[in-house]
């Protein structure tokens, strides 16, 4: 079986990358570009590859906005070196002949090229999480693939092809991070959004903690929201305002048409929310992505989990394995299937509230033994049962399965 797998990476990770490896450039080969990608371990770009291969199929993970990158393999494949980006992952398609077609993107159109140029893909499947958003490329996929229970639930409702699969940690970043003394007592890493399906619960707590004096790091993309982003937000914001006064007024709406500015906030009207949150702002660290981001955990006493508002039943996210993959304790939220994945108390700490994680971790902060006998256990638990080896048999199960299905 020969499994095609295309998807972007996160821009400003790439941004990252580039300026800490300065020695790749416009003139580097695709392969010296591919290989120091792989090497930070960043896990959109070089996860099921080593995984998968053993189990006898052929892997291709084509990080598809890695443009450098993207541009070497066309200029050392006899492509135009002004072919739109989206033609050279159709000839890669091409060439490498897929059976299966992992998508993890939401270009409708790209798809379709796609299967155009490999008439050999017999099933396209894609990874959701526990956020939901239908695209025109839903048409298109024969299978989801999601860490979300309650994701799954939604989409067999819809009549979809759906099965649960848990993330997982990938092994070989142990042997590339420094075990030196931890020397950040909390850390807590993630997005901020501040919309539904998002992280509305997250600000919540993570203000709570604040306002308990707990000794907080955030390191999150809300670092990088600037006074310009709060300027949009007052505008758009000023904007909702006179529009709800023009109608209160009883301004017609075919005038409110045609005012610029207020006929776009009469078609998306809703008042927004101010990017970050100001009580946030300043615990707030620059993002860190790939191996950066372990060493973090790595580095860190204790590192607090919040899962997304669209996951209110179920423990699913990455951070639960790869905070106990690297042999950080693990605070998170409470979840009833939690017991199903670890042993709450001798594995992670589970809380129900925001008061009862600031007690736990003002209590393991003091009592570093005990915290890193649970920290130990969890690792255990998760190199012993939640790697991405473990994921990679599971997922080919699903795979073969659903092949057979469409036949």
């Amino acid at each position: 079986m020969r499994i095609l797998k295309l998807t972007s990476a996160y821009p400003e990770f790439l941004r990252q990358f580039y300026l800490a490896h300065p020695q790749l450039n416009a003139q580097s080969t695709y392969a010296e570009h591919k290989a120091g990608l792989d090497r930070d371990l960043f896990y959109l770009c070089d996860l099921w590859t080593p995984v998968i291969t053993p189990l006898g199929h052929e892997v291709l993970e084509v990080t598809i906005n890695a443009e450098a990158m993207q541009r070497a393999w066309a200029r050392e494949h006899g492509l135009a070196p002004n072919l739109p980006l989206g033609e050279i992952v159709a000839e890669q398609a091409r060439q490498f002949r897929p059976d299966v077609l992992m998508y993890e993107e939401h270009d409708e159109a790209e798809l379709l090229r796609v299967r155009e140029a490999a008439p050999s893909i017999r099933l396209v499947f894609t990874i959701v999480g526990s956020a939901l958003f239908p695209s025109g490329v839903w048409h298109h996929v024969d299978l989801f693939v999601s860490c979300a229970p309650e994701s799954v639930k939604r989409l067999r409702a819809q009549g979809f092809r759906a099965e649960h699969l848990d993330h997982g940690f990938d092994a070989r970043i142990l042997t590339h991070l420094q075990t030196r003394k931890r020397y950040i007592e909390m850390t807590f890493i993630g997005s901020l959004v501040r919309n539904s399906q998002f992280h509305l619960e997250r600000e919540q707590i993570l203000e709570r903690l604040v306002d308990l004096k707990v000794d907080l790091q955030i390191f999150s993309p809300s670092y990088d929201l600037t006074w310009r982003d709060d300027v949009k937000w007052w505008l758009r914001n000023s904007a909702f305002d006179a529009l709800m006064w023009a109608q209160a007024h009883g301004v017609a709406r075919q005038y409110i048409d045609r005012v610029p500015g207020l006929n776009l906030v009469a078609k998306y009207a809703r008042q927004a929310m101010r990017p970050i949150n100001p009580k946030l702002k300043p615990l707030l660290k620059p993002s860190v992505f790939g191996l950066p981001m372990f060493q973090v955990l790595r580095d860190s006493k204790i590192a607090l989990n919040i899962h997304a508002d669209s996951s209110p039943t179920h423990a699913s996210n990455g951070k639960l394995f790869e905070t106990t993959g690297v042999g950080t304790l693990l605070v998170t939220d409470w979840r009833d299937n939690l017991p199903q994945l670890f042993a709450p108390g001798s594995e992670v700490l589970a809380y129900r509230s925001p008061d009862e994680a600031a007690e736990l971790i003002r209590y393991y902060l003091d009592h570093d033994a005990e915290r890193e006998s649970i920290a130990a256990a969890g690792q255990r638990r998760t190199l012993g049962h939640y790697t991405y080896a473990h994921r990679a048999k599971q997922l080919v199960a699903i795979i073969e399965q659903k092949m057979a299905d469409l036949n």
